[in-house]
């Protein structure tokens, strides 16, 4: 059972909102990318196949526990904030040699990156990090 009054404190702090934002939002982009790379076709097309689910369906369930502040997910908010720039990094890289435009893959590393950055500052300053997951 958690701390009511720790978890309503956690809830209302700003920063670790919006750094568990920018985690879920550094490692969203990346995940877009990453099922543009592995299943080149349209959107629709995305959705009928099962694997994109495999992929996706985690994603939303890691993203909806991070916001809640449960203990077992909140560690992984740091590992987050690096890990979806590096995964964007590699697909970059695996997209130079196999996509003739690789405009959208700067992009998408970019924002990544930019969120991964924005995620850490706001990390540094949140109550998440002085006080850990709620209790």
């Amino acid at each position: 059972m958690r701390d009511p009054i720790y978890w309503q404190r956690l809830r209302r702090d700003k920063a670790s909102g919006l750094a568990a934002l920018f985690a879920i939002g550094a490692c969203g982009v990346t995940m877009v990318g990453l099922i543009e790379l592995l299943l080149p076709s349209s959107q629709a097309n995305h959705r009928e196949n099962p694997f994109y689910w495999m992929l996706l369906l985690p994603f939303g369930w890691w993203g909806v526990e991070l916001v809640n502040y449960t203990p077992r997910i909140s560690w992984t908010l740091v590992p987050a904030l690096g890990t979806g720039p590096a995964v964007a990094l590699v697909c970059a890289a695996t997209s130079w040699s196999l996509v003739s435009d690789n405009t959208a893959w700067l992009v998408i590393l970019g924002v990544s990156v930019l969120f991964g950055l924005l995620g850490a500052v706001f990390y540094s300053r949140s109550m998440l990090r002085r006080e850990g997951p709620a209790r």
